[in-house]
């Protein structure tokens, strides 16, 4: 979903040309061509992530992945202090820290 969002904007700022209505899906919401595009981007990341998982190129795809997550995490979370941004950031550095070094 944040792989989505991120494509979309991006396409609808850079190319305005792809903001044309395709269809609408009742109730819900207008697709756009840059819907498309940003789905097909975002599929073709999850999906060479699992072809690829196990080899030792996979690690690239897992990076956008959990960086896409913290995006999406960073936006839904509204954070009262810096203070209290920063310090989450850090434990997600040992976290990280732990998985790449410390786990089996």
């Amino acid at each position: 979903n944040t792989l989505t969002e991120l494509a979309h904007a991006n396409l609808r700022y850079y190319f305005p040309g792809l903001q044309r209505r395709l269809c609408t899906v009742p109730r819900c919401f207008e697709v756009e061509l840059s819907h498309l595009l940003a789905g097909s981007f975002a599929l073709a990341v999850v999906v060479s992530w699992l072809v690829l998982r196990n080899d030792p190129s996979g690690w690239f795809f897992q990076d956008i992945i959990g960086a896409a997550f913290l995006c999406f995490i960073q936006r839904t979370l509204r954070l009262p202090s810096i203070k209290l941004a920063a310090g989450l950031l850090v434990l997600m550095f040992f976290f990280d820290i732990f998985w790449v070094f410390l786990s089996p």
